[in-house]
């Protein structure tokens, strides 16, 4: 009870405050969002905005593989000066891979516009350059927020968020005011936007003119990378990419309702991000300390927490779901409990596998999260297809959920081992 106490009360923990509250606010945005495209907009222009924001998942996923998780693993542990080179290595770095993601999808869409599922009435020119400066925004956004966290500074990331929020959410009043909700305003609205509020905190996330370590960078994204881009292409999968492929298997108007289903449940998501955007870079110290009992600790607690969160969220939901369905919904998507509750359980072993990742990226182990998102897609890929026939939308989730529960079991099972072995090699 002790050591709970002190979780809940030191630096760790203010941190941990802060950091969920600036996920309070995106998730809060992110509700925001998908509700004006409930009640303002049509089911196949919300499946096309989700499917634009999943694409744009999948370039994020590299850039957390190349950029943000060697960051995460390196400069926490570096000297100041040093740290400064390689901050700026690592921003050199992200400008070559945004440019190249931005450039190949809006090729890409325009060449190719039957890649997304289109049933809106906005063109392939707007949706290419739509998606273009989301995924720009996005990754500038990312990174700036990245390094923040870097440098142990949470209250500078809630007031980035809470401004970029804030005149998002003006920007939506607006649209809304102009019956212009649809998926290639709300996307340009919210690139432009981004980019805005990202800039003023440029030096507060630790970056300068200082001569980049652009070897050194490359070297460490290479080794740090050569697993983790492979694991982050899977994992959005689970994350995402799901919206693609159903929207091919069960069409786009039960592809909005499943996304509107895990958009109620999306704060559970942004909350262990949360928690792990301050646990990850005190992991890292702990494991360079080999002060291995706080980390297990620290790791077993919030397995904790997230299972009676995860619970307590869901049953408070299911209980105010028929007010939101009359008052905030507009009846237009009713009978989504089945798709809440499936969502409520891969949330729950999602939360777990944010946990057992963010330790082994502290130790480095970047082949086992590969491992790991690789079985789980092997299970959940040919159960979504299987299942999408007889059992629809409800088929396609239990797929998901299947292959998250592998992946959960598989990480905590490698972490168990590794620190055991750590500890008999101290």
């Amino acid at each position: 009870m002790r050591n709970f106490s002190k979780l809940l009360t030191g630096q760790l923990a203010l941190g941990a405050y802060w950091s969920m509250l600036d996920q309070a606010v995106l998730s809060g945005l992110n509700l925001l969002i998908g509700m004006v495209f409930i009640r303002f907009s049509s089911k196949p222009d919300y499946a096309l905005y989700s499917q634009v924001i999943a694409l744009m998942y999948l370039t994020t996923s590299v850039q957390s593989s190349l950029i943000n998780s060697p960051a995460l693993s390196v400069l926490p542990k570096a000297r100041p000066h040093r740290k400064k080179e390689l901050a700026s290595g690592f921003l050199f770095w992200q400008s070559i891979l945004s440019a190249t993601m931005v450039i190949g999808t809006m090729i890409g869409l325009f060449l190719f516009p039957s890649l997304l599922n289109n049933g809106s009435q906005v063109g392939v020119a707007w949706v290419a350059a739509a998606a273009g400066l989301t995924i720009f925004t996005s990754w500038l956004r990312d990174f700036i927020r990245n390094q923040i966290y870097i440098e142990m500074r949470p209250f500078a990331c809630l007031l980035l968020d809470g401004s970029y929020a804030l005149l998002l959410a003006l920007g939506l009043a607006a649209l809304c005011f102009w019956h212009r909700v649809d998926a290639r305003w709300v996307l340009l609205l919210g690139g432009a936007i981004a980019l805005a509020t990202a800039l003023p905190f440029f030096r507060l996330a630790g970056l300068s003119r200082t001569r980049p370590a652009i070897g050194v960078v490359l070297r460490k994204a290479a080794r740090l990378g050569k697993w983790a881009l492979p694991a982050g292409v899977v994992l959005w999968v689970f994350g995402n990419g799901y919206v693609l492929l159903c929207a091919r298997l069960v069409g786009v108007d039960a592809t909005a309702e499943v996304v509107a289903a895990r958009l109620f449940m999306a704060p559970l998501g942004m909350i262990f991000l949360a928690w792990a955007n301050i646990f990850r870079p005190r992991a890292s110290r702990w494991v360079a300390g080999k002060q291995w009992d706080p980390l297990v600790r620290a790791s077993a607690l919030a397995v904790l927490a997230i299972a009676v969160l995860v619970v307590a969220y869901t049953a408070v939901f299911l209980l105010a779901y028929p007010f939101l369905l009359q008052h905030a919904m507009g009846g237009k998507y009713g009978n989504i409990q089945q798709e809440i509750l499936i969502w409520a359980v891969f949330f729950l072993f999602g939360g777990v596998c944010s946990i057992a990742t963010g330790v082994l990226m502290a130790l480095e182990n970047y082949k086992s999260t590969f491992v790991g998102s690789l079985l789980g897609a092997g299970v959940s890929l040919p159960l979504m297809m299987v299942l999408a026939g007889p059992y629809h939308k409800a088929g396609v989730m239990s797929g998901l959920v299947a292959g998250q529960m592998v992946v959960a079991i598989y990480l905590f099972a490698v972490v168990r081992r590794m620190i055991a072995d750590r500890r008999i090699s101290a």
